[in-house]
């Protein structure tokens, strides 16, 4: 399909186009004005203006975090009164939470200005991104549709569980549906099927997401491939074939260590089945322990595959795939799949004494984890994947899992300071992230403290002083 015509700059070029209809402004301050061309807009917007709605909304956010965690509303009946008027307290906090999010979530003029011009720059070097006027437009509508009813489901859900939890606090009402769960399951299964059931989620996420990664990653549907970050990189079914059935001999040996580590499993926690689950501190306590274990394992290991005898015999494999997919995310040698993916996933679970269900949970959580690092593609709303991506295709930084021991020894200096990839890796709530990805590999957009602004011969917009002047970037 042929690319729309891209805007221009002069009146008499026919590739100069109107500006895209959620841009559209036909009123202000109760008078109607008429919608203005592209080229006529007024020059890039310069620092980002202040805006204290995100820090009000954290707040909000952490009141009612305290709240959902700490507080129960069961006391004496003298004092019923009281905690209902705390109740609604936090319900009234969570409505304006709400508001505060949804203002947060809808672009402000500066915003949108600063859209319109990476849109106009972006469009006459979209190339085979798959970057058009008519996909902005119509991923634009998709995309505020789909985020409206996620906020409507987070925000409506968080009401019912205050309201079904009263007098309880939302987390213990979870905590003993939780409960509820376990019980049915723990009489209706062995101790052997309770404990697979961890390899059993690990198998389900690596699968269902790998799957459905491969859907995009084979068909490459039109409305998806600009948001492939190597859109160049083409996988044919051959290709997905070789990865699946490498996926599934190494899940055949996870579930070998799995049957070995039931055996002495009981020696180290012999509580791990028990009908009562934990209490929350407890569950809390070891979750939250375990992640730098997570991280420590998964860097060390990381690195030392990474030494050259040990690149050679093993970690080549799994850099085959130089544009990375979430169905090869196991796709590693035998050795060190036993070696160090999967003591990565269940040392730390093991050695903190973990409840059978805490660690499914953990097991689905990780995996989910693993799998969008190297799903190869940044689609809106969820976490980018720029830090391993970039791993795949240079095979050097970002040897860690969250960046901690990254930053403390240096292994990512050249990915923050070298890489355009950097420039763009964050979390997308619009369809802006292939029109960025033009300019940051084009050397057109840097990141600083004012959020994004554009860059032209080591220029950066600022039109503070005079706003009516012509400016070099744009």
């Amino acid at each position: 399909m042929p690319l729309r015509p891209a805007f221009g700059s002069s009146e008499t070029d026919p590739s100069v186009g109107e500006l895209p209809t959620e841009y559209k402004q036909t009123t202000c301050f109760g008078k109607s004005i008429k919608p203005v061309p592209l080229r006529d807009q007024p020059p890039p917007p310069g620092p980002k203006p202040k805006n204290d709605a995100g820090t009000v909304a954290v707040v909000c956010m952490i009141g009612l975090v305290m709240r959902a965690w700490c507080w129960d509303f069961e006391v004496a009946d003298w004092d019923k009164q009281a905690h209902f008027i705390v109740f609604l307290g936090c319900v009234a906090e969570l409505v304006f939470w709400g508001i505060v999010t949804h203002k947060i979530l809808s672009p402000n003029k500066w915003e949108k200005q600063l859209r319109i011009h990476q849109l106009k720059k972006a469009l006459p070097e979209a190339g085979d991104t798959g970057l058009t006027l008519d996909w902005y437009e119509k991923l634009g509508g998709w995309i505020t549709t789909v985020r409206t009813v996620l906020f409507t489901l987070t925000w409506g859900g968080l009401a019912v569980m205050y309201y079904i939890g009263y007098p309880r606090s939302p987390v213990v009402q979870i905590h003993s549906w939780w409960q509820v769960a376990w019980s049915w399951a723990w009489h209706r299964f062995t101790s052997f099927e309770l404990f697979m059931g961890i390899f059993l989620a690990h198998f389900v996420t690596l699968w269902t997401l790998g799957l459905a990664y491969g859907y995009l990653d084979v068909f490459r549907p039109k409305w998806a491939l600009p948001f492939k970050i190597q859109e160049e990189t083409v996988i044919t079914k051959t290709d997905f074939l070789h990865a699946m059935a490498v996926t599934f001999g190494n899940s055949f040996l996870t579930a070998l260590v799995g049957v070995i580590v039931y055996q002495f499993f009981p020696y180290i926690n012999p509580h791990a089945w028990d009908e009562k689950i934990p209490s929350i501190p407890q569950i809390a306590v070891q979750f939250f322990a375990v992640i730098p274990m997570e991280e420590i394992g998964f860097y060390a290991g990381h690195r030392l595959m990474h030494l050259p005898w040990f690149w050679y015999h093993f970690h080549y494999m799994h850099h085959e795939w130089k544009a990375p997919i979430a169905m090869a995310t196991f796709f590693t040698h035998p050795i060190e799949h036993l070696v160090v993916s999967v003591p990565v996933v269940v040392a730390g679970p093991i050695l903190f004494g973990f409840h059978v269900s805490l660690f499914t949970v953990w097991a689905f959580i990780a995996t989910l984890v693993i799998c969008q690092a190297h799903c190869g593609w940044h689609l809106p709303l969820l976490p980018s994947s720029e830090e391993h991506d970039y791993h795949h295709n240079e095979g050097f930084d970002n040897m860690g899992a969250l960046n901690i021991l990254d930053t403390f020894y240096q292994t990512n200096t050249r990915f923050l300071t070298k890489a355009w990839q950097a420039k763009i890796d964050k979390r997308y709530n619009t369809q802006d992230y292939p029109v960025q990805k033009i300019l940051a590999r084009n050397g057109q957009l840097k990141k600083s403290r004012h959020d994004f602004v554009y860059q032209e011969d080591d220029t950066c917009t600022n039109n503070s002083e005079n706003s009516s002047q012509p400016t070099t970037a744009v």
